[in-house]
């Protein structure tokens, strides 16, 4: 859909307000479903493969890896290990940061895919894109329009200015009229259609042909004027500096694209009342393939954020969360609570939360949160008869996690309390956008005064560079020590007991199953009188 009539004034209004931004993906479309899933299970391969190549012998600590301020700029910064995908909260720890910083007013998660924003700015007046996505050069950025590439940038000494960077400017425009065409779009549809053709070919197809195929017209859309996927993205453009706007511009990207999925009766004005589920495409965990996916450790407590949606969008029948499962990647179905459920679940929460911050007021902030998170994850060990981590990883996990050991079993474990705070941030962000939603639509329900103290207490969790990696002084005393191994035991007792009448259950079921088999025999073997 372009930007047309009233629709081009609200696409103008944002993008003046994007004039000068740092701009990140918040909804990706419906086209690069079969993209993303082929990626994820790239991911989930390398995962797999990794974890039979260091079966035994995990392979030690690296050192921390030195990055110079020019590997910032280049299109793959050097990482630890190509052999398994980046860190899953890369993203969001690096929009956080961002937001923190004296960046923080240029900082936004839009409501679509950000080299699409970037090219509509550039098209709405004269805007350079820095950036190290290549279509750029494609999209329309209109007469004045320019890319410069990171990989392009370059620190130099010039005699008279001393140091400084240079780099090469592409005016797309500039270079369509150069090869006597329109724009590049139909010279990179040839291009995309074979990896072997030439940049020289393309343009002498451009010139001779004409695509008819649909293929075509997709990819023609995908660089033309600014697309609308959603409901919520339209209310976006209508007014950014609105606070329903600010909240969702400050979303990270996962949870972004799971909200503009949300179709409000009173935005989208579509009288359809069926039920229909939404999908959530959660960030790639790094934990032991042979295990069940360490994302279950928080599902109970995301459901309580995912119902709560209900109050935006009552035809919400679930939610799809794609996470790895097994070897492969798949979608797992989230039956939703009614609105009594989900405020008590939230209710019941707050209660947890409070409980726990009593406990722990003796660690720092982040070391609280990871020992709720760390209890959190035992209970769901417990009640699935799951096997627990050793108490020495789980000290190491909640006081020290820098130092944890690299061991399957220890990573596995961190991975599940990484998945429990980041289920506390969906949460705390679907909250805030729910609040918001029915504040901008003049709503005073009940409901919402009833999710605030839930909201409060999440939005009180540190940043996620600090609670999943930070720790201070008196995490390391033995009181703090002594109170995970409490949490541990109290645990671990549990554990054991489960484990000895699982045993005891699967003996006694063995027993009957061999009867069975027996009298089976005895009835078929004329000869068993005689054994």
């Amino acid at each position: 859909m372009g930007c047309k009539g009233s629709e081009s004034r609200q696409c103008k209004s944002l993008i003046s307000f994007l004039r000068q931004a740092i701009l990140f993906d918040g909804l990706l479309p419906e086209s690069k479903k079969d993209v993303r899933l082929s990626r994820l299970q790239s991911y989930a391969n390398q995962l797999v493969n990794f974890r039979a190549t260091h079966a035994a012998d995990f392979p030690p600590r690296s050192p921390d890896v030195l990055v110079r301020p020019r590997d910032l700029l280049a299109t793959s910064p050097p990482t630890r290990s190509k052999s398994l995908s980046a860190s899953p909260f890369m993203v969001s720890v690096i929009i956080e940061s961002l937001q923190r910083s004296k960046y923080a007013h240029l900082t936004t998660v839009v409501p679509g895919e950000a080299d699409a924003f970037c090219a509509e700015a550039a098209r709405q007046g004269r805007a350079t894109i820095l950036t190290s996505d290549s279509d750029l050069l494609v999209h329309d950025l209109g007469d004045e329009g320019r890319v410069i590439l990171f990989r392009d940038f370059e620190v130099v000494h010039l005699a008279s200015k001393g140091k400084c960077i240079k780099a090469v400017e592409y005016f797309p425009n500039g270079i369509a009229n150069r090869l006597a065409l329109p724009n590049l779009v139909k010279a990179a549809y040839f291009m995309s259609e074979d990896n072997h053709r030439s940049f020289t070919e393309a343009v002498r197809l451009a010139k001779t042909q004409e695509p008819s195929n649909p293929e075509y017209r997709g990819f023609e859309q995908l660089y033309g004027s600014l697309p609308v996927h959603s409901d919520f993205a339209d209310t976006c453009t209508r007014n950014p500096r609105s606070p329903f706007s600010q909240v969702l511009s400050k979303l990270d990207p996962r949870i972004s694209e799971l909200v503009h999925q949300l179709k409000p009766l009173m935005e989208s004005g579509d009288t359809n009342t069926s039920p229909r589920p939404l999908t959530m495409y959660f960030p790639f965990m790094i934990d032991d393939p042979t295990k069940t996916s360490t994302w279950r450790f928080g599902d109970d407590i995301r459901r309580i954020g995912y119902s709560a949606l209900r109050l935006v969008d009552p035809n919400i029948a679930s939610i799809e969360e794609v996470e790895r499962k097994g070897t492969r990647i798949a979608a797992s179905s989230v039956p939703l609570s009614n609105v009594e459920s989900t405020l008590l679940g939230a209710k019941n929460l707050v209660t947890k939360l409070q409980e726990a911050s009593q406990i722990t007021s003796g660690l720092s902030p982040s070391a609280a949160w990871r020992c709720f998170a760390m209890e959190t994850a035992l209970g769901w060990s417990v009640r699935n008869l799951k096997p627990l981590p050793t108490q020495h990883e789980t000290i190491t996990l909640t006081l020290t996690p820098r130092t944890a050991p690299l061991t399957w079993r220890a990573i596995h474990a961190s991975a599940s309390v990484q998945s429990v705070i980041y289920s506390l941030r969906i949460v705390g962000q679907l909250l805030a956008v729910v609040v918001a939603f029915c504040e901008a639509m003049g709503s005073s329900n009940e409901e919402i005064k009833d999710l605030r103290p839930l909201l409060t207490l999440l939005e009180s969790i540190p940043g996620l560079a600090e609670v999943l990696e930070d720790s201070d002084e008196r995490d390391q005393t033995s009181e703090a020590q002594k109170l995970v191994s409490e949490i541990f035991a109290r645990y671990r007792g549990t554990s054991d007991g489960e484990t000895k009448a699982k045993k005891r259950q699967k003996k006694k079921v063995t027993e009957e199953s061999d009867k069975t088999k027996q009298s089976t025999w005895q009835k078929s073997n004329p000869y068993a009188a005689l054994s």
